[in-house]
């Protein structure tokens, strides 16, 4: 898990490339990812799903997503079983 500065510095660089870069779509990995682009309380249907966020000075389109690993088992039990079924 990366730890409150790590993050806080990624936030920084994010908004910096989206600014140059004019992304029409971000596609946030894993929980730590997620919550920095979205409100807090989120709720456990939000993966899979489209979102319209601001980011900087853009509004973005974004789709977050779970990263597959074998160690996680969030593809293969409810609810990410099912949404991650949905979104495909």
């Amino acid at each position: 898990m990366p730890r409150k500065e790590e993050i806080e510095r990624c936030v920084v660089r994010l908004t910096d490339e989206a600014e140059l870069l004019q992304p029409e779509l971000l596609i946030p990995l894993r929980k730590p990812a997620i919550r920095q682009s979205m409100p807090p309380n989120l709720p456990r249907d939000i993966v899979g799903r489209q979102h319209v966020i601001e980011i900087g000075s853009r509004v973005v389109d974004m789709i977050p997503s779970m990263r597959p690993s074998g160690l996680s088992t969030w593809q293969r039990v409810e609810p990410g079983k099912g949404l991650l079924q949905d979104a495909q």
